[in-house]
């Protein structure tokens, strides 16, 4: 009887390590998966594009989906991001805008047109994941953090206004015929898509230099 005892009390230690062992298992196939970031690296050139799942807030009701787009370098990010989200307008239309942001905390202004042209190279990247047929909106955080705020636009204002200080309604009219407008209308061009509309948050003009917290341009189809 004791020798019995004895052996089912070993067959049902065998047993709990085995549970154990596959429960811990279990744990550290989890663990791991949840370190997986939702993150694709993808070369282009001498940089590497990220690009990264935005999670979406449980009371953001109207976002579709949301991605973003970190530029680095071998050495350090090139403070510049693009954020990219798809929401609904409507029951049947969804609306993509695009934020471009490049933080000059530790890095140089650049020119509006490189901004440009870090936008057009990810077009094909972005197309991956959204339809830019539905592409509304393009805005730029910071305008002075791009040179041609401080260099060609005040040129382009003294010459059309001089000293005066333009209206939040003349801002469109002299942005939409500014060579700012050109670039952007060059890049779009590609898109079927054209500028129709500038605003600016909190917009200032000082010494023909605007400032802003951010440029947002509405787009339309062509």
């Amino acid at each position: 009887m004791k020798q019995t005892f004895l052996i089912l009390l070993i067959i049902s230690f065998i047993n709990s390590c085995k549970y154990d062992k596959n429960e811990k298992n279990q744990q550290i196939v989890k663990t791991k998966s949840s370190k997986i970031l939702p993150k694709t690296i993808i070369k282009s050139g001498d940089t590497i594009i990220v690009k990264k799942v935005n999670q979406i807030e449980s009371y953001d009701s109207s976002t579709i989906k949301s991605f973003s787009y970190f530029w680095i370098t071998q050495k350090d990010t090139l403070d510049f991001k693009i954020r990219v989200r798809e929401f609904v307008i409507d029951s049947t239309k969804s609306h993509i805008s695009i934020d471009i942001e490049h933080s000059t905390m530790h890095s140089e202004k650049i020119f509006f047109s490189t901004a440009l042209k870090h936008l057009k190279k990810c077009i094909s990247i972005i197309k991956q994941n959204f339809s830019l047929e539905n592409l509304g909106s393009i805005q730029f955080e910071y305008p002075n953090a791009y040179k041609d705020f401080v260099t060609n636009l005040p040129k382009e204002y003294k010459n059309k206004y001089g000293k005066k200080r333009i209206t939040y309604l003349e801002l469109n009219d002299f942005l939409k015929q500014s060579s700012i407008d050109i670039e952007l209308k060059k890049m779009l061009l590609s898109l079927n898509k054209d500028t129709y509309k500038y605003s600016i948050e909190k917009f200032q003009v000082r010494d023909a230099i605007i400032s802003g917290i951010g440029i947002l341009i509405n787009v339309s189809s062509t």
